[in-house]
C-alpha cells in the first residue's frame, strides 16, 4: 500500500501542536502512546508568554516555530503584541480553516 504524505509541512504541523491550532493534532510519545489531556488555549498561551507579560511577542511567536506572517494574521490591533483574546481568535480562525 503507498504512504500517503501529508500536505502539511512537519514544521507548520508542529508549531499547530505546539499553540494547539490543530483539532485533531493527538501528540505520540515516544513509545508510541499517544498524550492525553491537551493543554487548554489558557495554559498554551501561559507556556508561550515567556516573559509573564500578558501578550505575546514577535520573539515570543517565532519561539514556538511561527513566523512573522502569523504573528501580523494574530495581532490584529497592530499594536506588536498579542493579548489572549487576539490569540483565541487567531487560533479558532485556525481551526475554521482545517
Amino acid at each position: 500500500m503507498p504512504t500517503r504524505k501529508s500536505a502539511t509541512p512537519v514544521p507548520a504541523l508542529l508549531a499547530a501542536c505546539i499553540i494547539g491550532t490543530a483539532v485533531s493534532c493527538t501528540p505520540v510519545g515516544a513509545a508510541g502512546k499517544r498524550i492525553k489531556d491537551m493543554p487548554t488555549l489558557k495554559q498554551d498561551f501561559r507556556k508561550l508568554d515567556k516573559s509573564g507579560d500578558g501578550y505575546l511577542s514577535m520573539e515570543e511567536f517565532k519561539a514556538a516555530g511561527l513566523d512573522e506572517l502569523a504573528f501580523k494574521a494574530a495581532d490584529t490591533d497592530s499594536d506588536g503584541r498579542v493579548d489572549p483574546d487576539e490569540y483565541r481568535n487567531y487560533t479558532e480562525a485556525k481551526r475554521e480553516e482545517r
